[in-house]
């Protein structure tokens, strides 16, 4: 989770089923899962207004398969398809976050460089392609094969819309044990709630961001954060950075 003034970001990040398991909606199930988990266990407080749900990927299938999808893709929902100037902007605040960058900054959701060398699939089948809706979205310098370029899908709702929706996710993957599970459950009520999370809180003023804990809390959130493995994201950049280090020295 991530949370930038009124927003909660909910990234889906790096969720991926081997091959042989593949066909059983165990993605669906994880993801659905880590929202409940969170709902029940964090306090997010009054300020936090907005739902984001965030999956940025270079596979042509996943982006392919959140287009086909007929709940996303209406144009009265607020989503990278059919984006609000809102949602275009919370999204480059998103990526100034993470350190990321836009393939052409015309294209707001085609991020660069994210996933180098990991797509190996063959190109000429026609379902390793991306829709011919999806390339009039995308610049004509969009490299997922080798460079890694990456399709960020983002769909923005209220705090209520995203209750509605994992609720019936829930009930679609766990049908009647999505009310009674002993810790995920839909009627368990909320106990030893983490009225503080350790989540990145952040204010963006003025095109800036601003942390709005204290310096002593900072420097504790610091230590316990060295101590944490980095997410995804954050990894990535990581080891592209010490890629380019040993380039350089070669």
């Amino acid at each position: 989770l991530l949370l930038i003034n009124e927003y909660c970001f909910f990234t889906n990040d790096e969720t991926m089923v081997l091959k042989e398991c593949q066909g059983f909606n165990i993605a669906l199930y994880i993801v659905t899962t880590a929202f409940l988990y969170f709902m029940k266990k964090l306090d997010l407080g009054k300020s936090i207004k907005k739902f984001i749900y965030v999956s940025i990927s270079a596979n042509p299938q996943v982006v392919n398969n959140y287009y086909r999808n007929a709940y996303w893709n209406k144009k009265k929902y607020d989503n990278s398809y059919h984006p609000s100037e809102e949602l275009v902007n919370i999204h480059r605040a998103y990526l100034e976050r993470y350190k990321l960058c836009l393939v052409n900054p015309d294209y707001p959701f085609c991020v660069k460089n994210l996933f180098p060398g990991s797509q190996h699939l063959d190109w000429t089948k026609k379902k390793f392609q991306f829709r011919e809706e999806i390339k009039k979205l995308m610049p004509a310098e969009f490299d997922h094969k080798e460079r890694g370029d990456a399709w960020a899908f983002m769909y923005m709702t209220n705090m209520r819309g995203a209750y509605r929706l994992f609720i019936l996710l829930a009930l679609l993957s766990f049908r009647w044990n999505a009310f009674f599970d002993p810790r995920l459950g839909l009627f368990r009520k909320k106990k030893n709630l983490l009225v503080n999370p350790k989540l990145a809180r952040i204010r963006l003023i003025d095109g800036r961001f601003s942390d709005r804990r204290t310096t002593d809390r900072r420097a504790v959130d610091r230590r316990t954060g060295d101590a944490r493995p980095e997410s995804g994201i954050d990894r990535r950049n990581t080891e592209r950075r010490m890629a380019e280090r040993r380039k350089f020295s070669q």
